[in-house]
């Protein structure tokens, strides 16, 4: 294994990246499912300000996304890319 470089060893180490997705139809999704930012906050586990940031159109952590998603009924992928069909 080679040896770390001098610069390297003298910085602090990166931190892991925390992956985070838009979910520009997450109030569409909601909506379709008659459910208030409460309720699918409660049935995904997650803090009411999470639905809310994410209906804002701030990104969701990936977890987070995932977890509102399956409590949607729907994929990740939907959530993220497609509108509910009326």
């Amino acid at each position: 294994m080679p040896a770390m470089s001098e610069e390297r060893r003298d910085q602090p180490p990166v931190p892991a990246p925390i992956s985070h997705s838009p979910l520009p139809h997450l109030r569409a999704w909601r909506l379709s499912k008659l459910m208030t930012q409460r309720g699918l906050a409660k049935a995904a586990g997650v803090a009411e300000s999470t639905v809310v940031r994410g209906e804002m159109g701030e990104p969701v952590a990936a977890l987070s996304a995932a977890k509102l998603a399956k409590a949607l009924g729907v994929s990740l992928r939907q959530l993220r890319d497609e509108e509910p069909q009326e």
